[in-house]
This record gives structure tokens, C-alpha cells and sequence, in this order.
């Protein structure tokens, strides 16, 4: 505890802090550059090494979240782990989710751009064909995320008066987007359920492509009118509303690498295209690996303290100090001072 070693620490700590972005640039690249120097459609594309970083960056933050949220709880650290670190760290988290709209834009606009004959089919089976509802689930995991970060801090507390602004509000249209919803495609999804009768009668006015985009314009504004109604209530559930952002975030990019190994996988250009079911094997071994993430967390937490010590020692004396500091506020000068200054500068030509 010397100031000597207190020196030592922070050298250390800023030479880690640099050191650390391009040992994280190069982890998270080698994987994308295996996918880029292949033939595969779909993958041969200089821009996989930053669309592998910042998603990685981004679906690491939305696990930490969700991992101190349960040890902020489970250990009682509220006061430790506060609102201003969830806040300070959902600027990052914000800023990743745009550059994340910006990548997956331009991936997606230049296949569809070059119009080659080998990719564009697996671009197609992603927008409207076999694999698009994990494609548009993705996005809409994303924009979800996105409006639970923006909007309810743009809600002003005159305007949260209004009845649009309030959870009762936004039950309702959530439950008129679920009644959509399985008017438009719960009859497809389970058709032998003798509930789905007279919901298959009213899913008739949704088959035409007419109605079908009038059932999805629907969707979007129940959609948008559920969020402003629950906008106000997570603006002053920072902690929750952080959870719920990661909880979407990290469903969109597991989903989004399902979109870039599966679609190319099945339209590859050496054999002819193929199907893919997952087997019962690898649902076993992805549910093994979240199982055997949780294991090794629990276990780091079970043998070495949840915070570190030392920060927390530092800023103690910190707060100490910045408690015994008084400043004053400024003093506004007078007409005398304005009138000394202001010849002051004429004289000198200012």
C-alpha cells in the first residue's frame, strides 16, 4: 500500500489498457479471415476482420451486463456497482449497436450490389427465403436493443403525463401486436391446435401480398406504440433496462452468426445445395457450452472476490478527499472590470 506500489500499479494498468487493443483486435480476426480466404459465397469479403471485432466487442459487453446484474444482486454490491457504471458503459454499448447497423448494412449491400451469381442466392435465402425469419429476427433483436437504450431517455417527465406514456398503454398494444401476430402466421406454425380454427378464418385477410405488408406496417406501429408506452417506466430502471438491451442483443448476435455460417453452408460452390437441421448432438453441445460458461463463472466468483479490492480502497480514499474539497463558485465581474477589459482590447486593436 506504498505510494511507491500505488506508482507501479497504475504504470501497469495503462500499459495493459493499450497493450490489450491489439491483442483483442488480432483474437477476434482470425476467425473472420479463416471465413474470408475461403471460396464460400457470402464470406470472401475484406470486411469480416472489423464486423468480427465490433461484434465481439458488442455481444461481450451485452454478457457483462447481463453477468454483473446477477452478481450485483446475488452479492448485494448495488452499492458498489451502481447506475452511473450501467450508464457509463451503455454509451459503448450504444455506440457498438450503431456500428453494427452500419456493418451488417454494408456487408449485405455489397453482395446484393455485385450480383454474383453465386452469392446473391444465399443474400436472397437470408432477406425473403428459407433462412429469412432468423435474418429479420436478428434485426429486430438489434432494433429492439436499440429503442430500450434511445427512446426513454427522450421521454421528458412533462410529456411522460401523457397516457401514451404508461405501462397500461403499452400492455394494450403489446397485446394487439400478439393478436397480429397469430392471426398472420399462428395458424401456419401449428396447424394441428383446433385453437388456431377461427384464428386460420381471420388469417385469411392476411394472405394476399397486399395485406400481408398492411399486417407487417400493423405489427410495426403496435410495435413502436408498445415501446412508447413502457419508454417512461424504463427511464428510471437504468439496471433494467440495460438487462433487457443485452438479453437482445446477445440473441441477435448469436443469430447472426447462424446467418453468416448456415445460408453459405447450404448454397456452397463446389457441391450442389443442401439442407441443414440441427441434430440433437450439436443442440446437446451448445447448450453444453452455455452451461459450461456459467460453470467456470460461478466457480471464478465462488474462489476470488466479485470486485476488485483495491479499486474499491482507491476510491474510497478518493471520495474522502474530493469530500474535504470545497470549491467556490465563480464570482461574476463587475461593469468596472467588463469596461477595463473591454478598452483593453480596443487599444489593442482586438
Amino acid at each position: 500500500g506504498t505510494k511507491t506500489q500505488w506508482i507501479r500499479l497504475e504504470r501497469a494498468i495503462a500499459v495493459m489498457a493499450v497493450f490489450i487493443i491489439p491483442v483483442a483486435v488480432s483474437v477476434h480476426t482470425i476467425i473472420s479471415w479463416i471465413l474470408a480466404t475461403t471460396v464460400q459465397p457470402g464470406w470472401h469479403s475484406s470486411i469480416f476482420g472489423p464486423y468480427f471485432v465490433v461484434g465481439a466487442i458488442f455481444s461481450g459487453i451485452g454478457a457483462l451486463f447481463i453477468a454483473m446484474t446477477v452478481i450485483r444482486r446475488i452479492y448485494r454490491l448495488e452499492n458498489i456497482i451502481a447506475e452511473k457504471q450501467f450508464r457509463n458503459l451503455g454509451l459503448l454499448f450504444l455506440t457498438m449497436n450503431i456500428v453494427w447497423f452500419y456493418f451488417t448494412y454494408s456487408e449485405h449491400l455489397g453482395v446484393a450490389a455485385g450480383q454474383q451469381v453465386e452469392e446473391f442466392p444465399v443474400l436472397a435465402s437470408k432477406l425473403w427465403g428459407e433462412f429469412a425469419g432468423g435474418f429479420w429476427l436478428m434485426i429486430i433483436s438489434m432494433v429492439i436493443a436499440f429503442w430500450v437504450l434511445v427512446v426513454p431517455g427522450m421521454i421528458s417527465e412533462r410529456r411522460a403525463a401523457a397516457p401514451l406514456f404508461r405501462p397500461r398503454t403499452g400492455m394494450a398494444f403489446s397485446g394487439g401486436l400478439v393478436a397480429v401476430a397469430a392471426m398472420m402466421f399462428g395458424p401456419g406454425l401449428v396447424p394441428q391446435l383446433q385453437i388456431w380454427d377461427r384464428l386460420a378464418e381471420a388469417s385469411l385477410a392476411f394472405q394476399d401480398p397486399v395485406s400481408r405488408t398492411v399486417g407487417w406496417l400493423l405489427m410495426i406501429l403496435l410495435a413502436g406504440m408498445a415501446g412508447l408506452g413502457f419508454g417512461h417506466w424504463l427511464k428510471h430502471r437504468t439496471v433494467t433496462a440495460t438487462v433487457i438491451a443485452s438479453f437482445f442483443v446477445l440473441i441477435g448476435m448469436w443469430l447472426e452468426r447462424w446467418n453468416i455460417i448456415i445460408p453459405t453452408m447450404t448454397h456452397p460452390r463446389l457441391i450442389p445445395y443442401a439442407t441443414y437441421q440441427p441434430t440433437l448432438t450439436e443442440l446437446a453441445l451448445t447448450a453444453g457450452s452455455f452451461a459450461l460458461f456459467g460453470l467456470m463463472f460461478t466457480l471464478f466468483f465462488r474462489i476470488f472476490p466479485a470486485v476488485s479490492i483495491w479499486e474499491i480502497a482507491e476510491g474510497r480514499v478518493v471520495q474522502e478527499a474530493q469530500s474535504k474539497i470545497v470549491i467556490p463558485p465563480p464570482e461574476p465581474s463587475g461593469d468596472k472590470d467588463r469596461r477595463r477589459r473591454w478598452g483593453f482590447r480596443i487599444s489593442r486593436g482586438g
